[in-house]
């Protein structure tokens, strides 16, 4: 028996080289994602650990209260940022099997849809997007998630620094 190839012109439509390209490549870039998460993760727990370790406790209230607020700040980050991981890792998943699957980009996207919602919550939308504003969305998430990340950063960088200037 020998299996035959089909030429390129019968792929199936809008399935180009190109396209399983972009949602590969965005699948790849999906995938660091968890390497941003571990980098806020890291950022957060040397915040509590400051915090709890500082000796402004002791100390009037205005030391107390904004070290707290500090605290706060690097927890509600953290926990956004840890939600947006969960979903970028959850779109690289998903961007993977695409650019793998044989039918194209989204053989079912009202499906693909309703199967986030119910596991997710995700908001079914009316209107129905296209493949191009899902990649374009997943990468908003990405962009998101390392925007916490640096936030939390700067945010370690700032609470070291605040000592040698509250002086």
């Amino acid at each position: 028996m020998t299996l035959h190839r089909l030429p390129d012109d019968d792929r199936p439509e809008g399935w180009a080289p190109a396209e399983r390209a972009a949602w590969a490549v965005c699948a790849a870039t999906l995938s660091t994602g968890g390497l941003w998460w571990g980098l806020l993760s890291a950022c957060a727990a040397l915040q509590l650990a400051a915090s709890l370790l500082a000796p402004t406790w002791g100390q009037p209230a205005s030391p107390a209260l904004v070290a707290l607020a500090w605290l706060l700040g690097a927890l509600l980050t953290w926990l956004a940022g840890t939600w947006l991981a969960m979903r970028v890792a959850l779109d690289a998943q998903l961007m993977r099997d695409m650019a793998r699957g044989d039918q194209g980009p989204l053989p079912d996207a009202q499906a693909l849809d309703q199967a986030l919602h119910t596991a997710l919550h995700v908001p079914v939308r009316a209107s129905r997007r296209t493949a191009a504003d899902r990649l374009r969305g997943a990468l908003r998430l990405h962009r998101c998630l390392v925007m916490a990340a640096v936030c939390e950063v700067l945010g370690l960088l700032l609470r070291g620094l605040a000592p040698l200037y509250c002086c």
